[in-house]
C-alpha cells in the first residue's frame, strides 16, 4: 500500500511540476520495476504489448483524414453551404459554428483538430456578424468537444482498446450523445443571441454580406457535396460492418485525396507531406503516452490498487447512481489537469472493472468517460481547446474563460442525460450488432 501511495504521489508531483504526461506516467513505473524483484524485461514487454492492437491503427487514419480535409480546404465549402442553408439570417455564424463542428467531427474525431482546422474561419465569420472576439473564441472551443464523442472518435478508439471492448460499438455509441450535445449547444446559442448578437452588422463588414449573396444555395450545395459525402462514407461503412474502424479511416483518406485531386484541384505534394508530418507528430504523442500509461497501469494492478479502490467504493456506497456521480466528479477534475489520452490510460483500468461489476455496459461507460474528459478541454488550468481557441483569436486565455462559463451548462446537461439514460449510448450499437 505504501509503495502504491508513493508512486501515485510521484506521478502527481511530476504532473504539477510541468513534466510531460509520458514522463509523469513512465518514470515512477520504471523506478518501481528497478527496485522491485520483478524482471526488468517486464518493462519492455509491457511497453510493446500495450501497443499490440490493430484498433490503434484507426487513430493515425482519422488524424490524417482531418488534416487533409483542413489543408485542402474542403471544410470551406461545407461552411458556405451551411451559411446559405440558413438564408444568411442574423446569427447564422454561431449556429454554423455548432453544426460544422458536428459534421467535421465525422471527419477528424479530435477536438484540437476542430479548433485548429476550423477555428479561424468560425471566429472570423462570427466577428463579421458583430459577435465579440471572446464569445466567438469561447464558442469555438466549446463546440469542438462534440468531435471526440461523435464518430469517428480518437479517444473512443483508445478507450475500446484499453477496455478490451468492441471499437465499432463504442464509436457508434457516440452518435446520439454527440447529436444531443450539438442540440443543447444550439439551444444555448439561440438563447445567448438575445444578449450577444448586435442588431446590425458592423459597418466595416457589410460589404462582405453582399459578396456572399452571389452564390446560390444549390451552387453551394454542389460545391460542398464531395466533402459532405465523407461523413456517410465513414459512418455507413462502420454501421453496416463493411470495414473495421481502421479500414474505414484508410478508405476515407483515399476518398479525401481523390476529391482534392479531381474535384477541388487543391492537391499538392508539399501539402500532403506537411499533413503526413503533422499526423506523425500527433500520433507519436498518443503512442508514447499509451505505452507509458500501460506501464503505470501494470504497476497499479501489481499493487492491487484497482481492486482496493473498487472495494473501498463498494464499502462507501452500493448505489449505482451514486457511484456514477462519483466517477463523473473524479473524471471532471481529472480532465481539468490532463488531456484525454493520459486520463483514459489512467482511469479505464480502474473504472471499467468497477462499473462492469455493477452491470453497466462498457460502451455506455466509454461514452460517458469521453464526454467528461471533453468538458475538461475547455476547463482551466489545462483546457487544451481553450488555449487553442485563444491562439486563433490572438487573445489571452483568461478573456475566454468568462464567456465559456455559461457554455458548460448545455454540455453538463448532455452529460447528465448520457450518464443516467444508458440507452442513448447502447441502443444503436445493440440494434446493429445483436
Amino acid at each position: 500500500m505504501l509503495i502504491s501511495l508513493a508512486i501515485s504521489i510521484a506521478f502527481i508531483v511530476l504532473l504539477v511540476a510541468g513534466a510531460p504526461a509520458a514522463v509523469a506516467l513512465g518514470l515512477p513505473s520504471v523506478v518501481y520495476f528497478a527496485f522491485s524483484r520483478v524482471n526488468i524485461a517486464t518493462v519492455t514487454y509491457t511497453l510493446f504489448d500495450q501497443l499490440k492492437s490493430f484498433t490503434l491503427v484507426a487513430i493515425p487514419m482519422f488524424i490524417l483524414m482531418g488534416n487533409l480535409i483542413t489543408t485542402f480546404r474542403l471544410s470551406d465549402d461545407i461552411f458556405l453551404f451551411l451559411k446559405k442553408a440558413m438564408g444568411n439570417k442574423r446569427g447564422y455564424s454561431a449556429k454554423v459554428n455548432v453544426l460544422i463542428s458536428l459534421i467535421f467531427s465525422g471527419m477528424s474525431g479530435a477536438a484540437i483538430a476542430d479548433v485548429g482546422g476550423l477555428g479561424q474561419m468560425e471566429v472570423q465569420a462570427m466577428e463579421e456578424e458583430g459577435y465579440s472576439l471572446e464569445y466567438a473564441g469561447a464558442l469555438t472551443a466549446a463546440t469542438s468537444t462534440v468531435g471526440p464523442v461523435f464518430p469517428p472518435s480518437i479517444p473512443m478508439v483508445l478507450y475500446a482498446m484499453l477496455a478490451g471492448t468492441s471499437s465499432i460499438k463504442c464509436l457508434i455509441g457516440g452518435v446520439f450523445p454527440g447529436i444531443l450535445m450539438a442540440v443543447m449547444m444550439l439551444l444555448c446559442v439561440i438563447y445567448l443571441d438575445r444578449t450577444h448578437l448586435p442588431k446590425e452588422v458592423p459597418e466595416k463588414y457589410r460589404h462582405l454580406q453582399h459578396a456572399a449573396d452571389s452564390v446560390t444555395l444549390s451552387q453551394s450545395f454542389w460545391r460542398a457535396a464531395p466533402a459532405l459525402l465523407a461523413v456517410p462514407i465513414v459512418l455507413l461503412s462502420m454501421f453496416f460492418g463493411i470495414f473495421s474502424p481502421s479500414e474505414t479511416g484508410a478508405v476515407a483518406v483515399v476518398y479525401v485525396l481523390f476529391v482534392s485531386i479531381f474535384t477541388k484541384r487543391t492537391f499538392s505534394f508539399q501539402k500532403l507531406w506537411n499533413c503526413l508530418k503533422e499526423t506523425f507528430f500527433m500520433c507519436a504523442s498518443v503512442v508514447i503516452i499509451t505505452a507509458t500509461g500501460g506501464l503505470f497501469s501494470k504497476v497499479l494492478s501489481m499493487e492491487r490498487v484497482p481492486a482496493l479502490l473498487v472495494s473501498q467504493i463498494n464499502n462507501l456506497t452500493s448505489s449505482p447512481a451514486v457511484i456514477l456521480i462519483l466517477i463523473n466528479l473524479i473524471l471532471l477534475v481529472l480532465g481539468c489537469f490532463m488531456s484525454a489520452t493520459p486520463a483514459l490510460v489512467l482511469a479505464v483500468p480502474i473504472t471499467v472493472p468497477l462499473t462492469t461489476a455493477l452491470g453497466f455496459d462498457p460502451v455506455h461507460i466509454g461514452v460517458m468517460m469521453v464526454l467528461n474528459l471533453m468538458i475538461g478541454y475547455i476547463t482551466p488550468p489545462f483546457g487544451a481547446s481553450l488555449y487553442a481557441a485563444a491562439k486563433v483569436c490572438k487573445v489571452s486565455p483568461h478573456r475566454l474563460i468568462k464567456e465559456c462559463t455559461i457554455l458548460f451548462i448545455p454540455l453538463c446537461i448532455a452529460l447528465i442525460f448520457t450518464t443516467f439514460i444508458p440507452q442513448l449510448s447502447v441502443w444503436l450499437p445493440n440494434l446493429m450488432f445483436r
